[in-house]
């Protein structure tokens, strides 16, 4: 199976690519799976920098870094009590003062630190997700599960072109898209 990695795509560069699909959108807010990079569950951010769309490698959230600390709840003496008073065979999962969570909001995109991959990627990653449609009392129907997937070409660490293909449900490519200038 393997590990991959996560792509977040910004919405503006969604909508852009929905022009020119037209027939066939790419659903916006959501996040893309590859193995094209380093396959460790790292986090990568595709946005516009100064009129060219280039991928950024986002840092995991820190405590200590002033962006992530409004994000931060550090855990009250009750709640570790608590949590430590449970006969828990494993020392190290014993919780200690200054001890926390993050909320969601600290692993959006916008607020984690984003590191500007320069030159990279030389390549074309393949980005896919799978969708599953609903039937009207919002239960998923497994069988008209959607497979998307789509090429991102980067030459020079800027996004210079996008491939879509439409996969069956074997995984089959049924048609693709001609590049598309970026």
């Amino acid at each position: 199976m393997g590990m991959f990695d996560t792509i977040y795509i910004d919405d503006e560069i969604v909508n852009k690519l929905n022009e020119s699909f037209k027939d066939d959108s790419l659903p916006v807010g959501v996040d893309w799976q590859t193995k094209d990079l380093d396959s460790c569950m790292r986090a990568y951010f595709l946005k516009k920098d100064n009129n060219t769309c280039k991928l950024f490698r986002l840092e995991e959230p820190d405590e200590k870094d002033p962006l992530c600390a409004p994000f931060w709840t550090e855990y009250t003496n009750e709640e570790n009590e608590a949590h430590n008073s449970k006969e828990d065979k494993f020392l190290w999962l014993r919780r200690q003062k200054g001890d926390g969570i993050f909320s969601s909001d600290a692993y959006l995109p916008r607020n984690r630190r984003q590191r500007n991959m320069g030159e990279l990627p030389h390549q074309i990653i393949s980005v896919y997700n799978s969708f599953t449609e609903e039937d009207d009392s919002g239960y998923e129907l497994k069988e008209k599960r959607t497979w998307i997937e789509f090429d991102l070409k980067f030459t020079d660490g800027v996004l210079v072109g996008v491939k879509r293909r439409w996969l069956n449900e074997k995984h089959e490519t049924e048609k693709e898209s001609e590049w598309l200038k970026v």
